[in-house]
């Protein structure tokens, strides 16, 4: 029942449109009806404009095919064409050579052409006048009313159909593109999952093994020594999968402050045991995801084998840039620079794929845009951020 209502709609709407068009069309051929009672002067000067440019097309096309046309080939030609194409619908004389004029009861002036230092006058027979009015009054009125009528009718129904298939593709698309959605969704999820799996084991393995070895070794100043070096890497690697993960799965909404570059990212440098060239600059950031930031292209720069870091600042016009650059072994040429902001997708063994993802989220949450570039000896990463965002000192 629901079904047949819409379909009832939609037949009524579909009838409402033809009917406000046939209205709409008969109110236009009746005004046209009345305009041209008193219109026969302007369908004469639309003759005669349309016969005078068949006489322009037909000496244009003249030229395009001879090329290298002389002013003689297109005097000559012009009037072998008004003599015979023509020569029912036009009259050329040349006073040159004393032609009359012909009478206004035969002929009207409707152009002058001009080529090879000749000019000749164009006249278009009022015979021809006639006959033509005669053709584009009441007959040629009606005809192209019922054509209209017939054309924008058909339109009318051609475009419903065309307008209720559109409806059903987009209403399949979106129901594949949902589909896709929860398919890439699952995706991720396994290969989240397979990626924290991974990421976890290394650290649970350090420590379990520290754990276990611990009885027999307790009094071990050097194990001692090494258990707390171990067990700080195994927990800090931790903390940062961990840190990443919820920063990936939440929205971020930075709370923006003043902040100096080469402060803020020194102790971080050196807490990574990096040397650090880093200009002064200011940025208006959120402290703690602009550290996250940090702390991931640190992280990557130095399982690259990076041990120098350098941070330059530029202003633009249209933005402010801080170009992060190390020397470590740089980005594989094997992978697409594009591909390395994508959640789960590394280049190394180790490595849960959330870093780079993250910087990325955090650069858009600031309004700006990553760019990674490779170095001759290293890697680049561009952070391009609003100018009203950056100051250089």
């Amino acid at each position: 029942m629901i079904n047949r209502i819409k379909h009832l709609t939609a037949s009524f709407q579909t009838l409402r449109l033809v009917g406000y068009l046939i209205v709409s069309l008969l109110c236009g051929i009746t005004i046209t009806f009345i305009a041209g009672s008193f219109g026969d002067e302007t369908i004469e000067q639309n003759v005669m404009l349309d016969t005078e440019t068949d006489i322009k097309n037909a000496i244009k096309a003249f030229k395009d095919v001879a090329l290298q046309e002389t002013p003689e080939q297109v005097m000559r030609y012009t009037k072998q064409y008004l003599t015979t194409v023509m020569n029912d619908e036009v009259i050329w004389i040349q006073p040159s050579r004393g032609d009359k004029v012909p009478p206004e009861d035969i002929a009207v002036f409707l152009y002058e052409f001009t080529a090879n230092n000749e000019t000749i006058d164009i006249y278009i027979n009022k015979s021809f006048l006639k006959a033509e009015l005669s053709k584009l009054r009441m007959p040629l009125l009606i005809e192209g009313g019922l054509a209209t009528l017939f054309v924008f009718t058909l339109l009318v129904v051609l475009l419903e159909q065309k307008r209720q298939v559109q409806l059903r593709h987009q209403l399949e698309t979106a129901a594949l593109n949902r589909v896709l959605e929860e398919q890439h969704a699952l995706v991720l999820i396994g290969r989240m999952t397979t990626t924290l799996a991974h990421e976890l084991r290394t650290p649970i393995a350090t420590l379990s093994n520290l754990i276990y070895a611990m009885p027999s070794r307790i009094g071990d100043s050097q194990f001692a020594a090494r258990f707390g070096v171990l067990s700080k890497e195994a927990l800090g690697r931790t903390q940062q999968l961990i840190d990443n993960l919820l920063s990936y799965g939440r929205e971020i909404m930075p709370k923006e402050e003043w902040i100096s570059l080469s402060d803020f990212v020194e102790p971080l440098a050196k807490q990574f045991g990096v040397q650090l060239d880093c200009q002064s600059a200011q940025i208006y950031v959120d402290r703690f995801y602009v550290g996250l930031l940090f702390e991931n292209l640190l992280n990557n720069s130095v399982q690259a084998r990076a041990w120098k870091i350098t941070i330059k600042s530029h202003l633009k016009p249209e933005y402010g840039e801080i170009y992060y650059v190390d020397n470590g072994i740089g980005f594989p040429e094997n992978i697409q620079l594009e591909e390395l902001s994508k959640p789960f997708v590394t280049f190394r063994s180790q490595g849960a794929g959330l870093g780079l993802h993250l910087v990325q989220k955090i650069v858009t949450a600031h309004g700006g845009k990553l760019i990674f570039h490779r170095e001759q000896y290293g890697a680049g990463v561009k952070i391009m951020l609003p100018v009203s965002k950056i100051k250089i000192l």
